[in-house]
C-alpha cells in the first residue's frame, strides 16, 4: 500500500514564526528521509514574520486539500484539538510537536510516542531536535537553519524568558554553524517587528489575542512583543488601542477578563494592560505584577505561554 503524502500544519487563527519554523524545516526533514510533504497555512503570517522573513526561499501552500483523507498529517505547535486546521483528519494524525501543555495525555492515548509535547522555550527546538536523531543535521538549508534559530531567539526573548531550557540553548548553538544571518540579527529582528506591531498595532494584537476556558473562567489575553515598549506604553490613548485590538465593547471592559501582555526585552520585563480587577489580583499574586491604574509591571520577562501555565495550576486557586 502506498504511504500517503503528508501535510505539515498548525492552527487555523495565524502563524507565527516558531509555526512557521517548524512547519517549513519539518518539510525539509520529511523530503530527505524520501518522504513527500508539503506545508499548508490557511491562517495569516502575524507580526512576529517580518517581511524580510517572507522573502526568505519558504516552499509554502495556503490551498485546502481538496481531499483530506488523502493525507496524513503533523501538527506543529499546537495540540489542543480545538484550535488546529479544520481540514485536518484527527485519525490521520502520525504526529504532532508541541511545548503547550494540556493535551499530553489525549495526544499519547492516540499516537503513543509521536506526540513530542515537552516543556521547551520553542517547538522549533524539538525540530532540531529531530535533524539530530535522523543524522540529517548537516543537510539543512540556510533557510531552514535561519528559521529555526530566529524561532528560538523569538520564543524565548533571546534567552530572557523563564521557561528557556537548557536544550533551547544548546539548539541555539549547534544551529549556529548553518546559518547565514548577519552578527546583528537579534536586535535587527527585533526591531523590524517592533516597527511593524507599532505601525499597525489593533491588527497586530487581533492577530495574537487567544480566547480560552481556565478553571471554568473564560479569559481573553492577547501578547506583544517589543525591543524597548516605553514609548508604546507612555501613549495617551493605549488602552483605547487594546481594547479595539482585542474587539472589546468599550462600555463593557470592566466586566471581562481580559489583559495584554507586552514584553520589553531590551527593559528584561512585561507591562500588563487590563481594567479587569480580577485579573489585576491574579497577576498580582503569581506573576508579582505591580499596577499603576489599567497598567502593570513586572521584574522579569514572561511569555504568554508562561502566564496561561501559571493561571492553569491547580495550586494557585
Amino acid at each position: 500500500m502506498m504511504e500517503k503524502p503528508i501535510i505539515i500544519c498548525a492552527g487555523s487563527k495565524y502563524v507565527d514564526i516558531d509555526v512557521l519554523a517548524c512547519a517549513v524545516a519539518y518539510k525539509e526533514l520529511l523530503e530527505l528521509r524520501g518522504k513527500k510533504a508539503k506545508t499548508v497555512f490557511t491562517g495569516e503570517f502575524n507580526k512576529t514574520v517580518p517581511i524580510s522573513v517572507l522573502a526568505w526561499n519558504m516552499d509554502i501552500s495556503h490551498d485546502v486539500p481538496e481531499n483530506p483523507h488523502d493525507y496524513n498529517y503533523v501538527l506543529v505547535d499546537i495540540s489542543n484539538p480545538n484550535y488546529f486546521e479544520k481540514f485536518v483528519v484527527r485519525e490521520q494524525v502520525i504526529e504532532v510537536f508541541d511545548h503547550h501543555h494540556g493535551f499530553e495525555k489525549y495526544w499519547i492515548k492516540l499516537i503513543g510516542s509521536r506526540a513530542k509535547i515537552e516543556t521547551v522555550g520553542s517547538c522549533a527546538t524539538l525540530i532540531w531536535e529531530e535533524y539530530k536523531k535522523h543524522n540529517k543535521e548537516n543537510m539543512i538549508s540556510p533557510t531552514g537553519a535561519n528559521l529555526i534559530y530566529t524561532a528560538i531567539i523569538s520564543n524565548t526573548l533571546n534567552f530572557r524568558a523563564s521557561i528557556t531550557s537548557i536544550r533551547d540553548i544548546r539548539a541555539a548553538e549547534e544551529i549556529k554553524q548553518y546559518i547565514t544571518l548577519p552578527d546583528i540579527w537579534i536586535q535587527q529582528y527585533y526591531k523590524e517587528t517592533e516597527q511593524e506591531i507599532l505601525s499597525e498595532p489593533k491588527i497586530a494584537i487581533a492577530n495574537d489575542t487567544k480566547s480560552l476556558v481556565i478553571n471554568n473562567d473564560d479569559y481573553l489575553i492577547a501578547q506583544l512583543e517589543l525591543w524597548n515598549a516605553v514609548t508604546f506604553i507612555n501613549r495617551h490613548d493605549i488602552l483605547e488601542i487594546a481594547l479595539q485590538g482585542l474587539n472589546i465593547n468599550e462600555l463593557a471592559h470592566n466586566e471581562l477578563n481580559w489583559f495584554l501582555t507586552i514584553a520589553s526585552i531590551e527593559e528584561n520585563k512585561n507591562y500588563i494592560i487590563t481594567s479587569s480587577e480580577f485579573i489585576k489580583q491574579k497577576l498580582k499574586i503569581y506573576l508579582g505584577a505591580v499596577f499603576t491604574g489599567y497598567i502593570g509591571e513586572t521584574k522579569q520577562l514572561f511569555l504568554r505561554k508562561e502566564i496561561l501555565k501559571k493561571l492553569d495550576e491547580d495550586k494557585i486557586y
